[in-house]
């Protein structure tokens, strides 16, 4: 991963890898063949990536296992990357401002990912942005978890 600003604002950068799966994909694929340990793993690369992107002051606001890819994932440790980073903004530049894009989550995100958002998604503020990341960090850690 690389994080960089932009005249845009900040950006995280991945190379894209053509036999990534959605974690929902890699979940019912895998069900019967994932140990607690393997779960665990994936859990803690997404806590250790939404940590990075915190620090950099950005959040996401729309985790969900479909937002999530596994690269790799046949290798003996598979790597998560997050991926529809269109409902995340930077803390920093947001706070008293509007962005519109990022105040209107609810046309951002698609319907089955709907469950994963906290219920106070698609009215928060900006600076609550991180909020809502562990929020749906808890959600995807229990589909992890109890495979779905």
């Amino acid at each position: 991963r690389h994080y960089t600003e932009t005249e845009l604002g900040p950006a995280l950068f991945y190379r894209y890898d053509e036999d990534a799966v959605r974690l929902d994909t890699f979940l019912a694929d895998r069900r019967d063949r994932l140990t607690l340990l393997d779960r665990l793993e994936r859990v803690r690369q997404l806590a250790e990536t939404l940590q990075y992107a915190h620090r950099q002051g950005v959040v996401h606001r729309a985790l969900c296992p479909a937002s999530i890819v596994v690269v790799h994932p046949d290798a003996a440790r598979p790597q998560l990357r997050l991926r529809d980073w269109h409902a995340g903004f930077d803390v920093e530049a947001t706070v008293g401002q509007t962005r519109a894009a990022t105040r209107h989550a609810d046309l951002l995100v698609d319907d089955p990912a709907r469950c994963y958002l906290a219920p106070e998604a698609l009215r928060a503020e900006p600076e609550d942005g991180a909020r809502l990341d562990v929020f749906g960090f808890g959600v995807v850690a229990f589909h992890v978890l109890t495979g779905g």
